[in-house]
């Protein structure tokens, strides 16, 4: 009897041992190949999933019941999707569960997994499967011995940031260069703070700090941490949800940007102090109570704004909406219009806090395209020394802006330096001033829409002195774009006008499709 109770013992605890398998590894830049060699695998049994971005599990058995788990904790992220199959031909370990990983970010890994220690005599390289052309990645960072910066991580992140007024971050992967020359500058601006903190007291709240993304993956995943030239700083101050901020060349540029954190995000004020600001100011207030949950989404969207706009709060009204003061008249949002939706309230307010028609240049680029609109574009001739004219263009572009608020953004652009834009827009053969079109978004290859203004006057001159004309075929010509009914505009040559029967016609495109239809023979 006590023998059969050994007997039953050794089998369940024999049948319950786990063993970790041999791994082989082999890498290109997009992907890794992670071998599990399993000795009389039973094929029917393996199991292979991610249980996080980050960590791979493998299970399976033997033909005697031999369990092998190899729960893997990789170096870094990788893509949601898992490829695995048995691998035709058996390894001198055993049966080869051949398994493929997309790289989250498509650069050499120098390890596979992040704690090497744990499965040493385990991972073998698989140099079958290394892409030996890859070069090793200089891992040293800007940050490794800089002074006034601070050395973030996952277990310190909360304590630090309870302790700062003002943190500014920057995440970065170790062996990514992108931001290289900007980080330098964040050194430089690091130290700058420090020199100021003796003349003015505000800078004492600002805290420079650094996080390896790599090593602190939960806080870059939070984050959305990547290796691009589109590099940015994280701001936290009053909100628990940080504000990003452009790097800059210039450390002057990079601590006026941060000035605007220095002061809260939104200023509490009485209905009087309230007027006084929207009269000078485009201006949001807030009208309501401090305890509601809306009232912590505006505050969160006037720390995203900061230098967009002034925020401000008048308590205790009890009118529950929210104002937007601008240059044309003034806007009201319910509270219930964009109850649990930050994204609402953002995009409601960009998109109407900008001039109804101002100078374009490239660095309000990011502007309209936080606006996520169409942008209407007026080209005039900046040389002309005709005002009352140029003064009329803009009364006429502005009202038909005013029409259209929160649905397109109107911009004008001067001649000297956008005119070479018209070929897109197929207003070029003839070239004339001013020109209207529209894009569909601020990108370059996005969809272009040209008005041609010669279907309506024998100049463009002629067609925007008529005020009523000009901007009834402005609205009309916009509303069709809105609602998809204006074709897309192409680069096109001169008409052929002078054609004459036994002559080569020129087709372009601005006369394709009427020769398509009704040819003349």
């Amino acid at each position: 009897m006590v023998w059969r109770c050994v007997l039953a013992w050794l089998v369940v605890h024999t049948a319950a041992k786990t063993v970790n398998p041999r791994v082989k590894w082999g890498q290109n830049k997009e992907q890794l190949f992670i071998s599990v060699i399993v000795r009389d695998l039973d094929a029917s049994s393996v199991s292979v999933q991610l249980t996080s971005e980050s960590d791979l599990s493998f299970r399976a058995k033997s033909t005697s019941g031999e369990e092998s788990v190899l729960e893997l904790p990789l170096r870094e992220d990788v893509q949601e999707s898992v490829r695995w199959e048995i691998a035709p031909r058996p390894d001198k370990w055993g049966t080869t569960t051949l398994i493929t990983l997309g790289k989250r970010h498509g650069h050499r890994w120098d390890v596979l997994t992040s704690t090497p220690q744990k499965f040493k005599g385990l991972i073998d390289k698989d140099w079958t499967r290394e892409d030996a052309s890859l070069e090793p990645a200089e891992e040293m960072t800007l940050f490794d011995d800089a002074e006034n910066v601070l050395r973030l991580t996952e277990r310190s992140f909360n304590k630090t940031l309870a302790s700062q007024t003002c943190l500014v971050v920057a995440a970065r992967f170790p062996w990514c260069k992108d931001c290289s020359s900007s980080d330098q500058t964040f050194l430089k601006s690091a130290a700058a703070a420090k020199a100021r903190r003796k003349k003015a007291k505000e800078w004492k709240k600002v805290t420079f700090a650094y996080l390896d993304a790599r090593e602190n993956k939960r806080l870059a995943r939070q984050w959305e941490v990547t290796c691009s030239h589109n590099c940015e700083y994280l701001v936290f101050n009053e909100d628990e949800e940080p504000a990003r901020i452009k790097s800059q060349f210039e450390e002057a540029k990079l601590l006026e940007e941060l000035r605007r954190f220095l002061s809260p995000a939104v200023t509490e004020v009485s209905p009087k102090e309230a007027d006084r600001l929207k009269a000078s100011n485009v201006t949001a207030l807030f009208f309501g109570s401090k305890d509601q949950k809306e009232y912590l989404m505006f505050k969160r969207a006037a720390n995203r704004m900061r230098g967009e706009l002034a925020f401000a709060a008048v308590f205790g009204e009890g009118r529950d909406h929210i104002e937007l003061w601008t240059e044309s008249e003034p806007m009201t949002l319910k509270l219930a219009d964009f109850r649990d939706n930050q994204t609402v309230l953002e995009t409601w307010l960009r998109q109407r806090s900008v001039p109804l028609l101002q100078e374009y240049d490239w660095m309000k680029r990011e502007t309209y395209e936080r606006m996520k609109l169409p942008l209407a574009r007026v080209w005039y001739d900046d040389k002309s020394p005709d005002e009352t004219f140029q003064a009329q263009v803009k009364r006429t572009v502005t009202a038909v802006a005013k029409r259209l608020l929160g649905r397109m953004a109107f911009v004008k652009q001067k001649k000297s330096t956008y005119s070479y834009e018209l070929r897109d827009y197929g207003l070029t053969n003839p070239e004339e001033y001013p020109a209207f079109g529209i894009a569909e978004n601020v990108s370059w290859n996005c969809r272009k829409f040209g008005l041609e203004t010669a279907a309506f006057a024998a100049s463009a001159q002629e067609f925007w002195s008529d005020a009523e004309l000009s901007e009834s075929k402005l609205l009309e010509f916009c509303e069709g774009v809105l609602a998809g009914k204006i074709e897309e505009s192409h680069e096109s040559g001169p008409v052929h006008t002078n054609w004459t029967k036994g002559e080569v016609k020129r087709i372009v495109w601005k006369s394709f499709q009427e020769e398509i239809k009704t040819p003349k023979m």
